[in-house]
C-alpha cells in the first residue's frame, strides 16, 4: 500500500536494551473461549537508532525514523521491532518498566463488532485491556487462542515524547503467563484482581502477597495444576515501588519454566477512549503462513487509514519456536 506520508521527527536520545528469552515448546493446555480474549496480542520493544527512512516520494537519508513512531518506512518500521525484539534492557530512562522502550507490546485481534484497535466495549474489565509482550528473553510460540493476526503499539516511553501525536498506553499489571483476566472482574476491574474463582491468597496482586520477585513467585506457583488461574500479577503501574525491578520478574519466571514457552504472557493496559485518534499503533501484523491472517491485518490497515488518516505497515512476524530463539518481522508491502 501507498504511504501517505512520512513525519520528520527529531532523534531523541532515550536508550533502550535487549533481553534474552527463555521458554521451550510443549503441548498447550484448553481453556473456554471467551469474548474478552477475541482481541489479545504481543508485546515488543524498541532500542535503536533513529533510521533511515525512504518513501514512493523519494524520501532519502535526510528523513529519519525514530523508534516506534508511525507514519514512517514499513522496512525501518520493521528493522525498529527486530532490534526492540533482541532488546535486554532491564529499565527504561526514568526508571520506568523495560516494556516502556523494548520488546514488542501486541494485541491479538479478530475482525467483528467493533474496531479492532478499540477497547472492546463490553468487557468483563472495562478498566483494562489485555495485550502480550514479546521479547527475546520472554519468548512465546503462540497467540492467545491460535489468532494469527493483531496490532502492534508504539512503545509508552516514545508515545510519552510525542503527546500531541499519540496517547501513551501504561502497562497496569503484568502476568507471566495467560491469567484468565476474562474472570478477574473484581476490585478496580482492569483485570488485575484476583481470579473468580481462587481464593485472595492465591491470586490476588502478588506485591500484596508479599512475592516482589521470580524466586518467590516461583516458590509458590511453579506448580500449577491450572496455570491461567494459578499464579498472581505484579502491579508496575506508576507509583508502583520498584516498578522496573518488579518488571523484569516476568521474563526471569519465563526463563525458568521452559516448558510452557508455548503459553503467551499478559500484560494488563489502561484503558483508553473509543475512537481515540491519537491511539498509538505502530502496525498491524499477521503470523507468517496464515492467509487469513494476512487479510484481516491488511483489511485492519485499509480501516485505520479511512478512520485516522494514518498510515501504518502490516508486519509478518514469525514467532520465536524455542527459548532465547529468533523471531522475525518483515515489511508486507
Amino acid at each position: 500500500m501507498k504511504h501517505v506520508w512520512i513525519r520528520r521527527y527529531r532523534a531523541w536520545g532515550v536508550a533502550f536494551a535487549i533481553a534474552t528469552v527463555a521458554a521451550c515448546s510443549s503441548v498447550p493446555g484448553t481453556r473456554p473461549a471467551s469474548p474478552e480474549r477475541a482481541t489479545v496480542v504481543a508485546s515488543h520493544r524498541a532500542d535503536v537508532s533513529p533510521l533511515v527512512a525512504h518513501d514512493s516520494r523519494g524520501a532519502g537519508p535526510g528523513m529519519t525514523y525514530s523508534v516506534g513512531v508511525q507514519d514512517a518506512d514499513g522496512p525501518s518500521v520493521a528493522a525498529a521491532l527486530q532490534a526492540r525484539y533482541a532488546s535486554a534492557v532491564t529499565a527504561c530512562p526514568g526508571g520506568l518498566p523495560a516494556v516502556s522502550c523494548s520488546g514488542v507490546l501486541m494485541r491479538a485481534t479478530v475482525r467483528g463488532a467493533y474496531r479492532v484497535w478499540n477497547p472492546n466495549p463490553v468487557s468483563r474489565t472495562p478498566r483494562g485491556v489485555p495485550f502480550s509482550w514479546l521479547r527475546r528473553d520472554a519468548a512465546f510460540s503462540g497467540m492467545v487462542f491460535n489468532y494469527t493476526n493483531g496490532f502492534i503499539v508504539v512503545p509508552y516511553q516514545t508515545a510519552l515524547g510525542l503527546p500531541g501525536r499519540y496517547t501513551a498506553l501504561e502497562v497496569q499489571c503484568v502476568y507471566a503467563y495467560d491469567a484468565d483476566t476474562y474472570n478477574r472482574t473484581t476490585g478496580l476491574r482492569d483485570g488485575c484482581s484476583p481470579h473468580d474463582t481462587e481464593n485472595r491468597t492465591n491470586t490476588a496482586p502478588c506485591q500484596s502477597q508479599d512475592i516482589f520477585n521470580a524466586d518467590q513467585w516461583l516458590r509458590r506457583f511453579k506448580v500449577a495444576a491450572d496455570r491461567y488461574t494459578m499464579q498472581c500479577g505484579f502491579r508496575v503501574s506508576a507509583g508502583t515501588p520498584d516498578a522496573a525491578a518488579v518488571f523484569m520478574a516476568l521474563p526471569a519466571i519465563r526463563a525458568a519454566l521452559p516448558n510452557e514457552m508455548w503459553l503467551h504472557d499478559e500484560l494488563m493496559v489502561a484503558t483508553w477512549a473509543q475512537n481515540d485518534p491519537r491511539v498509538p499503533v505502530e502496525a498491524f501484523f499477521f503470523l507468517a503462513g496464515s492467509a487469513v491472517g494476512l487479510a484481516e491485518a491488511r483489511a485492519n490497515q485499509a480501516d485505520f487509514q479511512a478512520v485516522t488518516g494514518h498510515w501504518v505497515p502490516v508486519i509478518q512476524l514469525t514467532l520465536p519456536t524455542s527459548p532465547n530463539g529468533p523471531a522475525s518481522f518483515t515489511y508486507t508491502p
